[in-house]
C-alpha cells in the first residue's frame, strides 16, 4: 500500500505550525539565514514552501516508481487536486497507465494525463456530473482484471465530484 502523509502526519505538522505562528507574532522581526524579514514575510514564505512541498510533483514520483506495472495499472480519483495527480502518474509511469479520475469545474487543466480521463463536477455540492463520474469510477474498477493493480488518487473534495447514492437514497 502506498501512503504519502497520513492523517496523525497532518495533524502533527498543523501543530507545529500553529505553534511557529504564535510564537512569530509574539515578536516584531525574525533573523532567518542571517537576515531580518518581518514574521509576515517569513510565514507566507513558510506557506508557499509548504504547499510546494505537497504538490503532486514534488511529492509522488518516488512512490510511484515502486508500483509494479507490468500487468498495466488502472488509475481512479477523485478531488481538486485529482487532475494535477493524474498528469504525474502519466508523466511517471506513461502509456501503463489508464482510467479516469473527477475534479471540479476550472481544476482541469493540469497537464497531459494520457489515457487518464479527467471528468468534471460540481463542489462542494453534488450535481449530475458527480453521479456520473461515480458511476464510470465503479464501471472501471469493476471492469479492471485481478491481475492488474487500481491505484486510488484522493484529494479534497472527493466526495461531492463522486457520488452514487444507493438505490432508496433519492440524490436530491
Amino acid at each position: 500500500a502506498m501512503s504519502i502523509v497520513t492523517p496523525k502526519d497532518i495533524v502533527l505538522l498543523l501543530g507545529m505550525f500553529a505553534a511557529v505562528i504564535n510564537f512569530c507574532l509574539s515578536i516584531p522581526t525574525a533573523f532567518v539565514y542571517g537576515e531580518r524579514m518581518s514574521y509576515h514575510s517569513f510565514l507566507l514564505d513558510l506557506f508557499n514552501t509548504a504547499v510546494a512541498a505537497c504538490k503532486p510533483s514534488a511529492c509522488m514520483a518516488e512512490q510511484l516508481s515502486k508500483l509494479d506495472t507490468s500487468n498495466g495499472i488502472c488509475v481512479v480519483g477523485a478531488g481538486k487536486a485529482a487532475a494535477e495527480m493524474a498528469a504525474e502518474t502519466y508523466r511517471v509511469l506513461g502509456d501503463k497507465c489508464y482510467g479516469a479520475v473527477v475534479t471540479r469545474y476550472g481544476y482541469e487543466s493540469a497537464g497531459d494525463t494520457g489515457k487518464i480521463e479527467v471528468l468534471t463536477a460540481n463542489h462542494p455540492t453534488p450535481d449530475n456530473n458527480s453521479l456520473v463520474a461515480g458511476k464510470t469510477l465503479l464501471d472501471l474498477v469493476r471492469d479492471t482484471p485481478a491481475t492488474t493493480p487500481i491505484l486510488f488518487l484522493i484529494s479534497g473534495g472527493g466526495s461531492s465530484l463522486m457520488c452514487l447514492p444507493v438505490d432508496d437514497v433519492p440524490f436530491s
